[in-house]
């Protein structure tokens, strides 16, 4: 009885010395593979979708499990994968598999067999003006500002724009100026010898609106105004810049002179002045200094002989949009894209910056460039995600970065980047020829004038049935830091 045990004791003993080592291994993701008899590092693939509840094939396994699901233990190789949820368009995409790494698609957005709009009002109007980052935008019926509304997502209403002035009742619109994260607006309008420029600020009571004519002798190039201190407004004229101040009713003539590119960020007025040095001051006062001492910049600046459109982006994010080229600076080190951008717009949430041109639409992953070494100016790596476009005028991130919608001419579609393999590209509809659309992020609804008979329309991209949808993150340029505004000595200017 004694040796039978004995015996028992040592198979065990073998069987737990052979199989300790492997379960550890198995454990760490090694398999034993009989083909090429040897231990094989496996990978896992990690799927999410929204709607969540969606089956999962892997080649021809179906699974059990549905999303959000991992699939694990996968030699090292390329799979296809299909996702299937009733309503909703297959999903398919080759995955590749490496060795100890895990393929993550947590963010697959299923397309609806047929998107379903809601129609918001039944008037017809001709033009939709955003004023993105807030939750007003400007309908008009035609070019008379008495025709001309304000619409509040948030509320799902509309409101005339107020005409306080008997002149203005036929007053006549040309161009409206708007600035991101701002829900102030200036409507430039009327015959050339009687201009009228009108400049109000949405509130939740309504709009206030301010006749600034008087303080704006002649048509200006561009117009800014800080969303920190709205009172102040600069328009751009040939070379110089003057402020004005909406409160007081007074104007500064040439604030500033020999202006090469000019941006307002919050409550900080930005200009690159005639020595290439880009200078900062409160919008406020006239107290110069230094913003950024680059020689790199400099030199550009003065080989390129271009103006720039300065759009502050990030705690450490500015990016220069020129005539010929576009300068992005990232942590003081400026990366250079040899060509004119339409529109930037920053994710911060996943550190990426979505560029576009007319044809083209890119995306740089501003994570890998943190912290650099040198302060050389260098090619901006840029992943071109889209390139066959051919009037591409907006672009927005969608569902937390990993989409984007944009309007190429009047058609707008839904573009899924991947990490693998090529992008998916989807229409969603046909907005109105000339106008704008809007994309809600924190909705996940899109806002747009029906193509053929110009009523208002929402049509919901992500909110659907189901789970809430993941905390809204707040759009890089409303909840960023002035981190970036340390600046060096105070330069002196002509009053």
């Amino acid at each position: 009885m004694d040796i039978l045990r004995r015996i028992i004791f040592y198979i065990f003993l073998v069987f737990y010395l052979l199989s300790c080592p492997l379960l550890i291994l198995y454990s760490l993701g090694y398999i034993v593979y009989p083909l090429k008899d040897k231990m094989v590092h496996t990978g896992v693939i990690h799927l999410a979708t929204w709607p969540a509840g969606a089956q999962v094939f892997l080649e021809k396994t179906h699974f059990k499990d549905q999303t959000p699901m991992t699939i694990q233990d996968l030699l090292p190789g390329e799979y296809t994968v299909r996702i299937e949820l009733a309503g909703y368009h297959q999903w398919v995409h080759k995955i590749r598999v490496e060795d100890g790494k895990a393929a993550a698609f947590d963010k697959i957005l299923l397309i609806p067999n047929s998107w379903s709009e809601k129609s918001l009002h039944a008037d017809a109007f001709s033009e939709l003006t955003p004023l993105q980052g807030t939750e007003y935008f400007l309908l008009a019926q035609d070019g008379q500002l008495k025709n001309h509304y304000v619409y509040d997502w948030k509320k799902d209403s509309l409101r005339p724009f107020p005409v306080v002035d008997p002149g203005l009742f036929d007053f006549r619109v040309s161009t409206v100026f708007t600035k991101e994260d701002s829900s102030s607006i200036l409507i430039m309008g009327g015959p050339i010898w009687d201009r009228k420029y009108i400049y109000a600020q949405m509130t939740v009571q309504g709009p206030e609106v301010w006749d600034i004519s008087k303080l704006i002798t002649q048509r200006p190039l561009d117009v800014e105004w800080g969303s920190g201190s709205r009172d102040i407004v600069f328009a751009l004229y040939d070379g110089y810049v003057d402020r004005l101040d909406t409160v007081l009713d007074s104007v500064y003539p040439r604030y500033v002179e020999d202006v090469r590119g000019w941006g307002v960020y919050r409550d900080q007025f930005l200009v690159i002045d005639r020595n290439n040095s880009l200078l900062v001051s409160p919008v406020g006062k006239k107290d110069f200094k230094v913003f950024l001492d680059n020689r790199e910049l400099s030199d550009i600046w003065s080989r390129e002989k271009d103006f720039y459109d300065i759009r502050p982006l990030g705690s450490d994010i500015v990016v220069f949009l020129g005539s010929h080229s576009t300068i992005i600076l990232n942590h003081s080190r400026p990366y250079v894209i040899d060509e004119p951008l339409v529109g930037v717009r920053l994710d911060a949430g996943n550190a990426k910056l979505l560029m576009w041109t007319r044809k083209e639409i890119g995306v740089i992953d501003l994570s890998n460039e943190e912290n650099p070494k040198s302060t050389a100016a260098v090619q901006a790596n840029i992943d071109w995600v889209f390139v066959q476009g051919k009037d591409i005028r907006q672009c927005f991130w969608v569902y937390e970065g990993s989409h984007i919608i944009f309007r190429d001419g009047n058609q707008v579609w839904l573009l899924e980047p991947q990490p693998q393999g090529p992008a998916h590209l989807e229409a969603v509809t046909a907005s109105k020829e000339n106008s704008s659309v809007v994309f809600v992020e924190a909705k996940g609804s899109l806002y747009y004038l029906g193509e053929h008979d110009g009523r208002l329309y929402s049509l919901d991209i992500v909110a659907r049935k189901g789970p809430e949808l993941p905390a809204f993150k707040e759009d890089a340029s409303s909840a960023l830091s002035n981190k970036f505004f340390n600046v060096a000595s105070p330069v002196s200017q002509k009053d």
